[in-house]
């Protein structure tokens, strides 16, 4: 296949990547059904769990020789119940979320494609029992990534031409520029910055750091004319980049791997960054070409000043591998999900497709991978630096324990049903947003109709977007 070079294929390409960088969220495909049961394969280092448990029951079991005495399980996690489900705004189909202090939620959205609307991007802050407390609307949709500190919020999109947002108004140069905005408590900005090169800019995922600034993980088809200086070895290069406090941007690095490569995610610890993703060897842009073919997922590690320590493949050069989503987890470490086919390993650890086309893992501050466990193929990954892990897969919610055992504690019965992004609001409280028909209803809890209307007159939708809080 030859490389896309025309505007219109360039587009083209543009719109393929936009579905496999939201993954499920802009991909019109059915929801999984769920797997009655699934166990993950082993290695000598780390032994294969039970299979799946049911809602109510322990993930964890017990052998014991004859005579020995018995070590209780793990108490078994509760079933997740749903204390309430809204649909935001009006014709939308993207969410992307963040836990807001005080228990409550904030949730960054993009209108449905091609929609047209006035506002077609939005942040809203809902308070623990999903009301509104306040709300922006703007222009500038693709929304990839919004994280919160203690003080602060931060929000990354993608779009073309021009962005409007709560005041502020830039302009991108390229065919799609990034935007990294710092907002007030109350979604003010305090700055924005606009990261654009020659051509199309993919904005992937940002992290916090502890003095204020952020770091991003994105992507680049072409160098920069002026301001950051990088190389770009072919197709799509993975960038990492830090902003300081005041919007500055400290550093660019990029990974100059030679095909296509996309990043997933990345998580920041005091001594530095680890990040992951997927490089395929074709440095072609037509994404959903590359989607069949062999990829590996890699994870890298860089210093606080962007050094890169190294980075190492996940999965095997001529098998496909791709990672989709990443958190953090305890000891310096962190939690990658994605897709498989065929055997394959991650590490010392051995997935078998026919348990299922989706992995979980857990790899240590030296890219060691400690476990990886098969699963269905996720949606999203939900981590914290203490306590389990969940994970979204279809329709379904799985509780990953520190040690890899997993269960299921939820599961949606509507089969239209599907979780596109999760996160956690301390160890009882996780968030999801996703998508259902309208009218639908998720654990029982009725949607409802929009929170704001933007459009005077109905517009039929086949899809609603909502946002919800399951109690653990």
């Amino acid at each position: 296949m030859a490389l896309m070079t025309s505007p219109r294929a360039r587009i083209a390409g543009l719109l393929g990547s936009l579905l496999l960088a939201c993954g499920p969220a802009l991909a019109p495909t059915a929801a999984p059904e769920p797997s009655p049961s699934s166990a993950s394969a082993s290695s000598p280092s780390a032994p294969a769990p039970p299979p799946l448990a049911s809602p109510g029951a322990s993930a964890a079991t017990s052998a014991t020789a004859a005579g020995a005495p018995t070590t209780p399980a793990a108490p078994p996690p509760r079933d997740a119940t749903v204390r309430w489900a809204r649909n935001v705004v009006d014709h939308t189909t993207l969410y992307r979320l963040a836990p807001a202090p005080g228990g409550g939620l904030f949730v960054l959205g993009q209108s449905d494609s091609f929609l047209g609307a006035r506002d077609d991007l939005f942040l809203t802050r809902l308070d623990a029992e999903g009301a509104a407390v306040w709300q922006h609307l703007g222009v500038g949709r693709m929304v990839r990534s919004i994280r919160a500190s203690r003080e602060d919020l931060y929000m990354l999109t993608e779009f073309s031409g021009r962005v409007r947002f709560a005041g502020m108004a830039l302009a991108g140069g390229g065919d799609t520029s990034l935007l990294v905005a710092r907002l007030a408590a109350k979604g003010e900005v305090a700055w924005g910055k606009v990261f654009d090169t020659p051509d199309f800019d993919r904005a992937a995922a940002l992290a916090p750091m502890a003095d204020g600034g952020v770091a991003l993980a994105h992507g680049a088809f072409r160098e920069p004319r002026k301001g950051a200086t990088f190389r770009v070895a072919g197709g799509q290069d993975t960038l990492i980049s830090r902003w300081g406090p005041g919007g500055e941007l400290a550093w660019t690095r990029s990974l100059e791997w030679p095909g296509y490569d996309s990043a997933a995610g990345l998580v920041v610890h005091p001594d530095g960054i680890l990040a992951a993703g997927t490089r395929w060897k074709s440095a072609e842009t037509d994404m959903p070409g590359l989607k069949d073919r062999p990829c590996q997922g890699w994870v890298a590690r860089l210093s606080p000043e962007g050094a890169i320590g190294w980075v190492k493949p996940l999965g095997e050069p001529e098998r496909h591998t791709e990672v989709l989503a990443v958190a953090e987890a305890p000891g310096g470490s962190l939690l990658v999900a994605g897709t498989f086919a065929g055997r394959t390993t991650l590490g010392e650890v051995a997935l078998d497709p026919a348990l299922g086309k989706g992995f979980v893992a857990r790899i240590d501050g030296e890219g060691t991978v400690r476990w990886a466990r098969v699963i269905a193929a996720p949606t999203c990954l939900a981590g914290s630096t203490e306590g389990p892990a969940y994970v979204g897969a279809g329709r379904e919610v799985l509780r990953v324990s520190e040690d890899g055992e997993i269960a299921r504690v939820f599961v949606e019965p509507t089969p239209e049903a599907r979780i596109d992004d999760c996160t956690l609001a301390g160890p009882e409280r996780l968030y999801v947003s996703g998508l259902t028909k309208p009218g639908g209803s998720l654990g029982g809890k009725p949607i409802g109709p929009p929170m704001t209307n933007r459009s005077p007159a109905w517009m039929s939708t086949y899809e609603v977007a909502f946002a919800a809080r399951l109690d653990l």
